[in-house]
């Protein structure tokens, strides 16, 4: 059973899973979270296990490595990750192209060692591995969330350097360390051939796309992935992406706005276009992410606006020149409080301003990354309002628990159910919507993915045994949300306090994967 520890003043949310599993197949668990502002001690044991124990278990490792490097007097050289052109896996080189380098190598003054509070600025390279350097560039707007990742590290003029660079990502529910050596891929002329700070000396970005290519069995193997992906990698958080038009024209574009940044939450969207960095006339560039960091409203003239603050943390792109844009008059039509706010608010020349109506018209999607959900260990910062609440369970189809679609009636009641109860923040609260946003995740060691989605049903009182197929036959579910051959689903539900039950499926019977449900919880 997954059992949710409500954050302050948000719905509490349990789930467990009624049938069981087939004989020989084993349960892989669930865990439990805490989002309060206020833990106590053993609720911050609690909230940080995966990460803290993660942490504690490869010190170990880690340790030991480094000693037994400095015993020989060796930098370290990855056995599993070699600096061979087998490594980057890209038909785009050749291998008179490619040289691997130690930090010193490239600079005299080279550090590996990530700084919170040094800005930085990234620049892409050669593979198209945009989703990284975009979830890097969105997690930058709270530094501190790297720290995790990118933990203290030795940098190359410490006493008993040994050149392993430590990183830690999120995998499939828990934390994963990934060592590599500090040897950078670059060109014959010394440039960088991937990502990259516009520091030379700064090379902590480079060894973390290793990380994350070794994560992933290779540099090729980065391209094509969804931003979400590493979002998630590096914080550990849920993302939803969600499409632009709906949200106007539904009118909730302002309002979801203002509640995500609100909570705390990071919030990237993409350039329409698929073209890789064709710059627009209006100065945006095409497969390029950009972040939103602010909302606020002005009156020009006798209409009032809605603007959005954009950051751009690429080095090489250009800014948004329309309305309101870089360079744009437009201020001059505000009264001097609504010029002083947005001069207030624009600290940087990364930053820009555009219109909601033109946010929808260049924009297709956001992806929100509610960091919000779960503290990683240490972090506190109240001026975020922690305000849901989490629990994930681990499942899978097995056998004759891969029962298929609702089409093959005879099978779908096999499929794993799962009994999710919903409690209000407040007594008498039991009227009012919560939203709930589920993930399916899969996992697959080949990274190919059924097509799978989720079925949502209304339960008056608990079962006292298995849903039987006349249930399901005789029920129309409240909402039944697919994904076609990728890793993550994620449905935003919008449900009063109650008892409900979900159930996962593959497209037909028979199609085995294991799974991890997450689910979170908020108050409207």
């Amino acid at each position: 059973m997954g059992n949710g520890v409500s954050a302050e003043n948000a719905p509490r949310v349990t789930v467990k899973r009624l049938n069981n599993l087939p004989d020989g197949v084993e349960d892989a668990g669930s865990t439990k979270y805490s989002t309060s502002t206020e833990l106590s001690s053993d609720e911050k044991e609690e909230l940080h296990e995966s990460y803290k124990e993660t942490r504690e278990r490869s010190d170990v490792e880690y340790f030991e490595l480094i000693r037994q490097l400095n015993k020989t007097n060796c930098l370290w050289q990855d056995p599993t990750f070699p600096a061979t052109l087998n490594t980057i896996t890209s038909a785009v080189l050749s291998p008179g192209e490619v040289t691997w380098k130690r930090p010193k190598e490239v600079h005299p003054e080279a550090t590996v060692a990530f700084d919170e509070n040094v800005p930085f600025t990234l620049i892409q390279g050669l593979i198209g591995c945009h989703n990284l350097i975009g979830g890097l560039v969105t997690t930058a707007i709270y530094p501190r969330l790297l720290t995790y990742v990118v933990p203290d590290q030795q940098d190359p003029d410490d006493v008993g350097y040994a050149g392993v660079f430590r990183t830690f990502f999120w995998v499939f529910g828990s934390w994963k360390q990934v060592l590599v050596d500090d040897r950078v891929p670059v060109d014959q002329q010394g440039q960088f051939l991937f990502l990259h700070s516009n520091d030379p000396r700064v090379l902590w970005p480079c060894l973390l796309e290793k990380a994350y290519a070794k994560l992933n069995r290779g540099y090729g193997n980065l391209e094509g992935r969804s931003v979400d992906e590493s979002l998630s990698a590096l914080t550990g958080r849920l993302c939803t992406t969600i499409p632009l038009v709906w949200l106007m024209e539904s009118n909730n574009l302002e309002h979801m706005l203002v509640r995500y940044l609100r909570e705390g939450s990071l919030i990237t969207c993409d350039i329409l276009n698929e073209k890789v960095r064709t710059i627009s006339s209006h100065g945006l560039v095409d497969s390029h992410l950009y972040n939103i960091t602010k909302i606020i409203h002005v009156r020009c003239e006798s209409q009032k606006l809605c603007l959005v603050k954009f950051c751009d943390f690429y080095g090489n792109a250009a800014g948004w020149t329309g309305a309101w844009g870089l360079g744009s008059l437009n201020s001059r039509e505000l009264s001097k409080k609504d010029r002083a706010k947005l001069e207030m608010f624009s600290q940087s020349e990364k930053e820009f301003w555009m219109t909601t109506e033109d946010l929808v018209k260049h924009f297709l999607y956001l992806t929100v990354c509610h960091t919000n959900v779960k503290p990683l260990a240490g972090e506190k910062d109240k001026t975020v309002p922690l305000s849901m609440s989490e629990t994930q369970i681990y499942g899978q189809w097995k056998f004759q628990s891969a029962g298929g679609s609702p089409e093959y009636g005879a099978t779908f009641h096999l499929n794993p159910q799962y009994l999710v109860r919903i409690e209000p923040a407040v007594k008498g609260d039991e009227s009012k919507d919560v939203t709930v946003y589920l993930s399916l995740m899969l996992h697959s060691e080949s990274r190919s993915y059924w097509n799978v989605a989720a079925c949502f049903y209304k339960v008056n009182k608990e079962p006292t045994d298995v849903l039987d197929c006349i249930f399901f036959q005789r029920r129309t579910p409240l909402r039944t949300q697919s994904s076609s051959g990728r890793r993550e689903l994620v449905a935003t539900l919008f449900l009063q306090p109650g008892l409900y039950m979900v159930v996962p499926f593959t497209e037909s019977p028979g199609q085995e994967m294991k799974f991890l449900i997450r689910i979170y919880c908020s108050n409207g």
